[in-house]
């Protein structure tokens, strides 16, 4: 269900973010009865530029973005756009202007792109050994959302003036872990989330432990040099 908010008061100052929010595989529509599509990068990489311009939104609201501007929905708007090959994510720079978004991004809230599918899809099949009901393969967004719990449960904004992120989890971020070799018992080092993810470390054959944060660390979510 998605929610339409009445207006709320723009301010003259904004303030500019960073978001991860979208990574290629298959994604679960199954909450709308859509089941799980698979969505390829070369598809993600043709619909990205259609993201520049949109609109930033408090939760999803219905409508073109022409209609969700009209209608003074609009709270900032998406920037640029671009795939982070570190990550294996796609970011986007948005900007807010009104004072009851920034509380929800400062208070832990994450974001959710909308965008319209094309009603030629492709038919499903297995990715991974995983089913799926059918492949996106083209659309057009229609906006950012401010959201508090996100589709894909990894998207993130990072506050752009330091070393900072926030997300729908909470605001205790930038967790540490070490890592060791299971059957040697050699320490590989300590990484990241993100690191953690992309080098695929699997408790069957590593032992992993969170690095445990300093009190001002936990409550900021600051990782420092």
């Amino acid at each position: 269900m998605r929610l339409i908010l009445r207006n709320a008061k723009t301010t003259t100052e904004g303030k500019t973010y960073t978001a991860q929010f979208w990574t290629p595989g298959l994604v679960s529509y199954c909450d709308s009865g859509a089941g799980v599509a698979l969505l390829r990068k070369e598809t993600m990489d043709a619909m990205l530029p259609s993201f520049v311009g949109k609109p930033v939104t408090i939760e999803h609201v219905e409508g073109s973005p022409e209609e969700i501007e009209n209608a003074g929905k609009a709270v900032g708007k998406v920037t640029k756009a671009y795939w982070n090959p570190d990550t294996g994510w796609y970011n986007c720079d948005f900007t807010v202007e009104n004072d009851e978004a920034k509380t929800k991004v400062e208070s832990g809230w994450s974001v959710s792109c909308a965008f319209d599918v094309s009603e030629q899809t492709g038919p499903g099949g297995e990715y991974n050994a995983i089913p799926y009901q059918e492949e996106i393969t083209s659309g057009t967004f229609t906006h950012l959302a401010l959201v508090e719990n996100p589709r894909y449960e990894d998207s993130k904004i990072f506050k752009n003036s330091k070393r900072m992120f926030l997300n729908s989890k909470g605001v205790t971020m930038n967790k540490k872990f070490k890592v060791w070799e299971k059957d040697s018992g050699e320490l590989l080092g300590e990484f990241d989330e993100a690191q953690m993810k992309k080098k695929g470390f699997k408790p069957d054959h590593h032992k992993i432990e969170e690095v445990k944060q300093n009190a001002e660390e936990d409550r900021y979510g600051v990782v420092k040099d």
